[in-house]
């Protein structure tokens, strides 16, 4: 199993823990997250089944949230390029997502 990751669920990891003999804060802890992150999963997926008009109306929301702030960066970078005399990381519409040599 050499490169690959093995995950454990709660249960399994709280045993291993408790038979390699680890403090019971440890186990505690791993315990106690394990019951939390199955908790959320379940919730995530009954507040968001797969093919709920709901979910997709939260990543379209997401989509456009991103593409909104991504735009005000872009336009912030530009307007503090024009003020500092375009000599600082100003880049181009065409050069989105690329590292940008300044403008002359």
């Amino acid at each position: 199993m050499i490169g690959k990751a093995v995950v454990l669920s709660g249960p399994a990891a709280t045993g291993g823990l408790v038979w390699a003999g680890a403090p019971w804060s440890v186990v505690a802890v791993v315990a106690v997250l394990g019951v939390v992150v199955a908790g959320l999963i379940l919730t995530l997926l009954i507040a968001f089944p797969d093919d709920s008009e709901r979910k997709r109306d939260v990543w379209m929301a997401r989509t456009r949230y991103r593409g909104r702030r991504e735009e005000r960066a872009l336009r912030k970078r530009e307007e503090r390029a024009v003020e500092t005399g375009g000599t600082r990381g100003a880049c181009s519409a065409e050069a989105e997502g690329t590292r940008c040599s300044p403008v002359p």
